[in-house]
């Protein structure tokens, strides 16, 4: 479905965007993705049944939404390998110097 065809193409981005930091000694800024189906913590009988929602969130449809980094890597794993990154609303933090914006 279009969540797998999404998640390929994610992983291309990733593998290319990582090549790039690495090359250049940057720190990875992660790209925003969208969900297209939500991530269950917990085991669900009827998840299909229920559009790919978890549980009781069916009656106020929020599908698509942008993915927290969790819901696609994992970051453990990450941090593991220590990879240098930031999660990708970095760049949308009010926090952020604009120094920083302008230069990204």
């Amino acid at each position: 479905g279009v969540h797998a065809a999404a998640l390929r193409g994610y992983l291309a981005e990733l593998r290319d965007a990582l090549a790039l930091a690495r090359a250049l000694r940057r720190t990875l800024v992660l790209p925003r993705w969208t969900c297209y189906v939500d991530k269950l913590w917990a085991g669900s009988d009827n998840i299909i049944g229920m559009g790919f929602m978890y549980p009781g969130s069916q009656d106020a449809p929020f599908l698509p939404f942008a993915c927290p980094m969790d819901h696609v890597l994992s970051p453990a794993a990450w941090a593991k390998a220590e990879v240098d990154y930031r999660d990708g609303s970095f760049l949308s933090s009010p926090r952020l110097s604009p120094e920083l914006t302008a230069a990204a």
